[in-house]
């Protein structure tokens, strides 16, 4: 791949013949075509898949009623608490203010509600844009990961054609921010770890922090990017003897991470706090920064130390609300439902007046590929044993990947709140990219049916997609067995 770059990126020297010339532009074009073409191809797909009508439903979906009003705050500066940090909020707050929204009165108050004069385009157009570009993110991932072409280019296609991640990506909600930034953290650490010149490991190295610094700006989640990453420093410590050098890194890697933590955090209170700053900004339990006017009057603290005060409480207060959660929900589900799909998520209905046809959207995966990836992940111990057994060496990637599936999916047993089927997006993309390298191994010892396997399997994907698309897009459809058996 890098070779291919440089050849690409070639320049010919003045005496070249404009024969030649053209000869070597149509010999590099030959050349890209055959190794970014296909990813160009989904690309072009995850774009259309994720910008048709992106307006419907004009109405509510889901967390549209949380993300949609603190969004909207942000232009009437009315303070809110959210249980998550401010940068996905932020960032679509920053679109729709690009796009010339000022805000509006409108409430926000009920799933199904009607926007009206909300440009809700604006607001959906970042989560699909970076959702319509998340396959190249797996794509670069893989191939820093060490996995070849076809790998990554099967990673991104499972991708693209997966539901739930679709579903996820095409309303105001900040989960695919979170697997983007994740994603790219770990695209840019390998590519980090691989580098053998110092200074460019560094910049490489300072990139994933920014990047992992971004994912828990999201969604405190986003530490399960961060800890296998470290795991995998330590594993590197021991394997090539430089521990004092990776030390000297991770502690900057952590301060990246926390300045721009914090920085998102700052920004936020900038924005929500009234031009009078005497007035304290207030938080979810109704406490704020002026518990600390006995020892010191807030309208005398300097602006940089009354966001030290607000980061503190505020995220002492999101901790304690993520605990105290405890009001139920009918589509709530357990960790140990998620890898076999067994509850997906209602996010929007809608009654038609035409009998027997349905009109909802519903967070479901592909269940070929959601089922496919986790027999691949529960056969992962036995293909370990066989390692041990047979005395081979374990491939880093394998180990990293358990890694992240592991630290993304585990966890969640020991949260007691109400979680979703969305808790799992982490731990399904990493369960996509196991089952396109174990494709990718086996289908090397198919030469001769290689692409009628890849033909056939990718067309009983597709269908499996295809068919569920009306329950992603909230499409009124007819009431059929195929939805019968799903719902």
């Amino acid at each position: 791949m890098k070779s291919f770059f440089k050849k690409f990126l070639f320049t010919p020297p003045p005496s070249q013949t404009q024969h030649d010339l053209a000869t070597k532009i149509k010999s590099n074009l030959k050349s890209f075509l055959k190794v970014g073409g296909f990813i160009i191809l989904i690309l072009v797909i995850s774009f259309v898949l994720h910008f048709w009508n992106l307006e419907q439903p004009h109405e509510i979906v889901f967390d549209e009623l949380y993300f949609g009003s603190f969004v909207n705050n942000y232009f009437n500066q009315t303070q809110y608490f959210d249980i998550h940090p401010p940068l996905g909020k932020l960032l679509i707050a920053g679109t729709a203010k690009l796009a010339g929204f000022e805000g509006t009165d409108f409430d926000f108050k009920s799933i199904g509600e009607d926007y009206q004069d909300v440009p809700i385009y604006w607001f959906r157009f970042l989560p699909a844009l970076v959702g319509s570009l998340f396959p190249l993110i797996i794509f670069l991932f893989v191939l820093s990961l060490g996995g070849g072409l076809l790998a990554a280019n099967i990673s991104a296609f499972l991708v693209v054609f997966d539901n739930a991640l679709l579903t996820q990506s095409r309303f105001v909600f900040v989960d695919i921010f979170l697997l983007a930034f994740g994603f790219l953290g770990l695209t840019f650490f390998f590519w980090g770890i691989k580098n053998k010149i110092l200074k460019k490991k560094i910049i490489l190295f300072i990139v994933s922090s920014v990047f992992f610094g971004l994912t828990i700006s999201i969604k405190w989640t986003g530490l399960g990017f961060l800890a296998p990453a470290l795991l995998y420093f330590l594993y590197d410590d021991y394997k090539n003897k430089h521990l004092f050098l990776n030390i000297k890194i991770a502690v900057l890697m952590g301060a990246i991470v926390f300045a721009l933590y914090f920085s998102f955090f700052a920004i936020h209170f900038a924005l929500l706090t009234p031009k009078d700053h005497n007035v304290p900004f207030k938080s979810f339990y109704g406490t704020s920064f002026w518990q600390f006017e006995d020892y010191v009057p807030y309208k005398f603290l300097k602006p940089t130390w009354r966001y030290v005060g607000e980061f503190l409480i505020t995220n002492q207060e999101m901790y304690s609300a993520n605990k105290s959660i405890t009001a139920q929900h009918p589509y709530a589900s357990a960790w140990n439902q998620w890898p076999l799909m067994q509850k997906p998520l209602y996010e929007w209905t809608k009654d038609t007046d035409k009998a027997g046809i349905l009109q909802r959207i519903y967070l479901m995966g592909n269940p070929i590929t959601w089922f496919l990836y986790t027999f691949l992940i529960f056969l992962s111990p036995f293909l370990l044993l066989k390692f041990f057994l047979e005395k081979k060496k374990i491939p880093s990637p394998f180990i990293f990947l358990i890694l992240l599936y592991l630290f993304n999916w585990l966890p969640f047993a020991l949260i007691k709140r109400p979680m979703f089927i969305y808790h799992y997006l982490t731990a399904l993309c990493v369960g996509l990219i196991a089952t396109a390298l174990v494709s990718d191994h086996f289908l090397k010892f198919t030469k001769k049916s290689r692409w009628i396997i890849i033909v056939v399997a990718s067309g009983v994907i597709i269908f499996s997609f295809y068919k569920i698309l009306p329950l992603s897009y909230g499409i009124a459809s007819p009431d059929s067995w195929w939805f019968r058996f799903l719902l």
